[in-house]
């Protein structure tokens, strides 16, 4: 192509493409023959190296082949003197055997076995004993874990120290007191059992309740509570028996006392003194009757009732409203004392509402059954409204308690007392 055309003319460039093109393949073709090659080189050396691996294992197999056949002629070795030794003391043995059968018996008794005159096992007394001391032993760890799980309020102690309020008297329990409420509010013969202390003005529960009524009055010497707000951490505290307990002590003491039956959501109250409501607060305030019609007396001199009414839809919104406010400072001018019992704290906001507008917030709680939670948080909710709070009463306290026995001495003598005079007290 030099002989016919240029050097740098297409055809000569496009040969030179086509030599060098072959040359490449020439080059890459040695290349990879090459390499073929080498692996196949390198695959034969790695065979080797794993044949000598194997033949070193080998000889090392046999090496230990070798050293467990001495260990077996060794041991073997020693089976066989071991089998002879056992073979002569089996024959002296025989020897023996035969010579002791040939001489002359000589055995003699020592000591007969004597009858055991008890058993041995089980040794009875010794495990009554140790039953009596477990069972003390447990029995007091129990009581004091029992003692330690307990967080409920029993005590004055708990009140003054744990709530850090005053304490302004006890309650005592009767449980046939309570059987006659609950018979009485089902209707069934029997006189009224929640005017206890008219009935047994001497007895242990009169004299508790005067006693709250006098600390009332002398444990607030800065201020007078005309209007006292009776209510209680949660249902069954017994905060509506109180609420007639301490009404009469009030009453009695020719105070002019008014109870005001504001727990519209479980009313109790006019049941109780047994009235027959169909008039109270809520037709007041909804302006259908008058508070004078409203108002009715009870068994008691000097104690009247204004009964909660037909209950409404939604009964915290009536203790909002102007109108209640002006019904409670109208009883203020006409009685001495006003004492409204009110839904438990915990369950419903009334009693927060009412106390806002009270001189004096009372806390009724049930000894044994209320938590001191409870009663705590009772207490930092009517805080956080800024309510009078007056102190906590101890109701359902069972005299012949340990915990009490000491304390209120004086109140269980003298209902027994009251007794040797001849008058049952319930």
């Amino acid at each position: 192509m030099l002989l016919t055309y240029l050097e740098g003319s297409q055809q000569v460039q496009a040969v030179r493409g086509q030599i060098t093109l072959v040359s490449q393949a020439i080059q890459s073709e040695v290349e990879s023959i090459r390499r073929g090659y080498q692996g196949r080189y390198d695959a034969h050396l790695r065979a080797e190296r794993d044949l000598r691996a194997q033949v070193s294992e080998v000889k090392a197999e046999a090496l230990k082949l070798d050293q467990l056949k001495l260990l077996y002629e060794q041991v073997e070795s020693q089976k066989e003197e071991q089998q002879r030794l056992f073979e002569l003391v089996q024959r002296r043995l025989n020897e023996v055997s035969l010579s002791r059968l040939l001489e002359s018996n000589n055995i003699r008794i020592l000591d007969r076995a004597t009858t055991p005159g008890a058993p041995v096992r089980p040794r009875v007394f010794f495990n009554m004993l140790l039953a009596v001391v477990l069972g003390v032993v447990l029995g007091v760890a129990l009581a004091f874990l029992m003692e330690m799980l307990d967080t409920t309020v029993k005590s004055q102690e708990d009140i003054e120290r744990k709530l850090q309020m005053p304490f302004l008297g006890v309650i005592p329990a009767s449980g046939r007191t309570e059987r006659r409420q609950r018979q009485w509010m089902e209707g069934e013969d029997a006189p009224n059992p929640y005017l206890h202390i008219v009935h047994y003005p001497k007895s242990s529960v009169a004299e508790c309740a005067r006693t709250i009524r006098t600390n009332l009055m002398f444990m607030t010497p800065g201020r007078q509570l005309d209007v006292l707000l009776v209510t209680s951490p949660s249902p069954l505290e017994g905060k509506t028996t109180t609420v007639v307990n301490l009404s009469v002590a009030m009453a009695q003491s020719s105070l002019k006392t008014i109870v005001l039956e504001a727990d519209m959501r479980r009313p109790r109250l006019a049941k109780a003194l047994g009235i027959k409501e169909s008039k109270g607060i809520s037709t007041v305030l909804t302006g259908t009757s008058s508070l004078d019609e409203a108002i009715q007396p009870t068994q008691v001199a000097g104690l009247d009732i204004l009964p909660c009414g037909p209950i409404p839809p939604n009964p915290a919104e009536l203790f909002h409203t102007q109108g209640f406010k002006a019904l409670l400072a109208e009883l203020r001018e006409r009685y001495d004392r006003v004492v409204i019992d009110s839904p438990p704290v915990i369950a419903v906001t009334d009693a927060l509402i009412l106390a806002q507008q009270c001189d004096g917030v009372v806390i009724i709680s049930r000894a044994g059954s209320t938590q001191l939670a409870l009663l705590t948080r009772t207490k930092q909710l009517l805080e956080g409204i800024n309510a009078p709070l007056v102190g906590v009463i101890l109701n359902g306290v069972n005299l012949e308690n340990r915990h009490y026995g000491g304390t209120y001495y004086y109140y269980r003598q003298y209902g027994e007392l009251y007794e040797e005079d001849g008058q049952s007290v319930p």
